[in-house]
């Protein structure tokens, strides 16, 4: 459980000023993605303990081109490597997106991912997540799936 929370806190800090200021907290994100690979689940939060794991959705009241600004801020992180980005347009929807690898306590690569979703012309879904690098083939897909069929519930 450790390594999870080492996990989840290192993504935090390193995503700190695009997740606080915005997020609307009490808004359920409803996703499609293998919830059986996250045994743990908190709100919109879904994690795994081994290998380590986890994927977040926040509503954001944010716009997209705030979101894009951010987004190229956040990819300038010294502590960030192999950094990827782009924009693409699934099933409808406008989506940026980021990966790269950050290193944990232990200096073990972990992957990091974002991605935003355009709700409306004042909101987006932020989908984020990580996992463990040794893992990738298992997590590799969950978080774009995850971010693809996210909608907020009322």
């Amino acid at each position: 459980m450790r390594k999870i929370i080492t996990a989840i806190a290192l993504f935090l800090v390193s995503y700190a000023g695009f997740a606080q200021e915005d997020a609307v907290s009490d808004v359920k994100i409803d996703m499609n993605f293998n919830k059986s690979l996250f045994p743990m689940a908190e709100g919109n939060m879904y994690m795994s303990a081994e290998p380590v794991a986890f994927i977040m959705a926040n509503m954001m009241a944010q716009t997209y081109e705030d979101a894009k600004a951010e987004m190229q801020a956040i990819s300038e992180d010294k502590d960030l490597t192999d950094v990827k980005k782009g924009e693409l347009k699934e099933k409808g929807k406008d989506i940026l997106y980021q990966t790269a690898l950050i290193k944990n306590d232990d200096g073990q690569d972990l992957v990091m991912e974002i991605y935003v979703v355009r709700v409306d012309k004042q909101n987006t879904i932020m989908v984020s997540g990580g996992y463990d690098l040794r893992a990738k083939e298992t997590f590799k897909d969950e978080i774009k799936k995850a971010a693809l069929s996210a909608k907020a519930v009322k």
